[in-house]
């Protein structure tokens, strides 16, 4: 079977019961998918996700989320999550790689505006100048 034709059994039993990872048919089509004549594939990120660099931009109401203590499961943060804002230019690599042919992606205003107001970060601007160019 390929990979579109598999799917995870589902949990057995409720509140402890056994899981099996044994693959079952499921109902996705196993042909090739057909899209139109000028069909773009795209991708999007969130700037939380996958920026870090928290040393030079303000807190956000994520990274105040993610410090109240049992708010995230693993505690996980921010601060270097993919570390993007240094490896911008081999993320767009990868994706002119896979042939995508359009990006969204947030813009970080505690980035921008590391006091929520008032002076613009040179650096924050910057950063963004540079990914879109």
């Amino acid at each position: 079977m390929g990979q579109l034709g598999m799917l995870e059994e589902a949990s057995r039993g409720v509140g402890g019961g056994s899981v099996s990872t044994r693959p079952v048919p499921a109902s996705v089509p196993t042909s090739p998918a057909r899209f139109p004549t000028g069909f773009v594939w795209g991708a999007a990120t969130a700037s939380f996700q996958i920026e870090g660099a928290r040393d030079w931009r303000g807190d956000s109401i994520w990274d105040r989320y993610c410090e109240q203590p049992g708010a995230i499961l693993d505690a996980s943060n921010g601060d270097h999550a993919c570390d993007h804002v240094n490896r911008w230019r081999a993320d767009v690599d990868v994706l002119r790689a896979l042939g995508v042919g359009a990006y969204r992606f947030s813009v970080s205003w505690p980035r921008v505006l590391p006091a929520g107001r008032g002076a613009v970060s040179a650096a924050g601007l910057d950063f963004y100048d540079r990914l879109v160019d």
